[in-house]
């Protein structure tokens, strides 16, 4: 029988194989593209040079074969980088969990994120945006994951929490267009967790944010299965 840990290691993975079902779909579009684009090229360009009527499909048949032809090069090349994705993705969380957890802890945490521990709900908090991609984090009473489909994974040991601070950190890059320099100024959202005993400014775990809108969902969702009291705000 498979132990608590296998069983939600194979869920995580069919979550990262259904994140990149919408991007297969779109590689077979984008390789379709590729093929039409290189014929169309291929049609213009005889309309073009003054080709007799009675010569028109000569030579096509080659134009066509080299747009179906780039149209499979980019096809596997995009299922390929997603297969790294997904592989990468595993990786990521074998890597993370054994750095963070203990043989034994890492039953108990699996128990929870499958919602096979009665004590405690799990509760999902999603966003999406063009840059980050789909990001999940899942609270238990004890631990809070976040995973993204770009392949990374993060866990942190609200067992282990004694205070949580939140901070705003304001940063800015120059853009020059039209030979002009604009400086743009952007906020990001930083929560951090301190471990007990921790008496350093150095915390625990971190994670950024890029809005303060799903900062405060995540840590709404913490206070709701641990209770606000267990982790007051710094």
């Amino acid at each position: 029988m498979d132990s608590y840990y296998d069983r939600w290691l194979k869920r995580e993975m069919e979550w990262i194989s259904g994140e990149k079902e919408s991007e297969r779909k779109k590689a077979y579009l984008y390789s379709v593209l590729v093929a039409a684009a290189i014929l169309l090229i291929a049609i213009v360009s005889r309309l073009t040079g003054g080709v007799p009527p009675q010569d028109f499909t000569k030579g096509l048949l080659p134009s066509l074969l080299i747009g179906v032809l780039m149209g499979v090069l980019c096809l596997l090349f995009q299922l390929w980088n997603l297969s790294i994705g997904t592989k990468r993705y595993g990786k990521n969380v074998a890597r993370v969990v054994e750095e963070t957890l203990s043989q034994t802890e890492r039953e108990n945490f699996a128990r929870q994120m499958l919602g096979e521990d009665f004590e405690t709900a799990v509760r999902e908090v999603d966003w999406s945006s063009a840059m980050e991609g789909h990001t999940v984090a899942r609270v238990t009473k004890d631990y809070l994951t976040f995973a993204d489909n770009k392949g990374f994974f993060w866990v942190a040991q609200l067992w282990k929490t004694e205070r949580i601070e939140l901070d705003v950190k304001d940063s800015s890059f120059r853009v020059r267009t039209g030979g002009a320099s604009i400086r743009v100024a952007d906020e990001s959202y930083p929560m951090c967790l301190y471990y007990k005993g921790n008496q350093t400014e150095t915390s625990d775990f971190s994670f950024v944010f890029s809005k303060r809108e799903w900062r405060d969902n995540v840590l709404e969702a913490v206070r709701a299965v641990a209770g606000d009291s267990q982790f007051p705000e710094g």
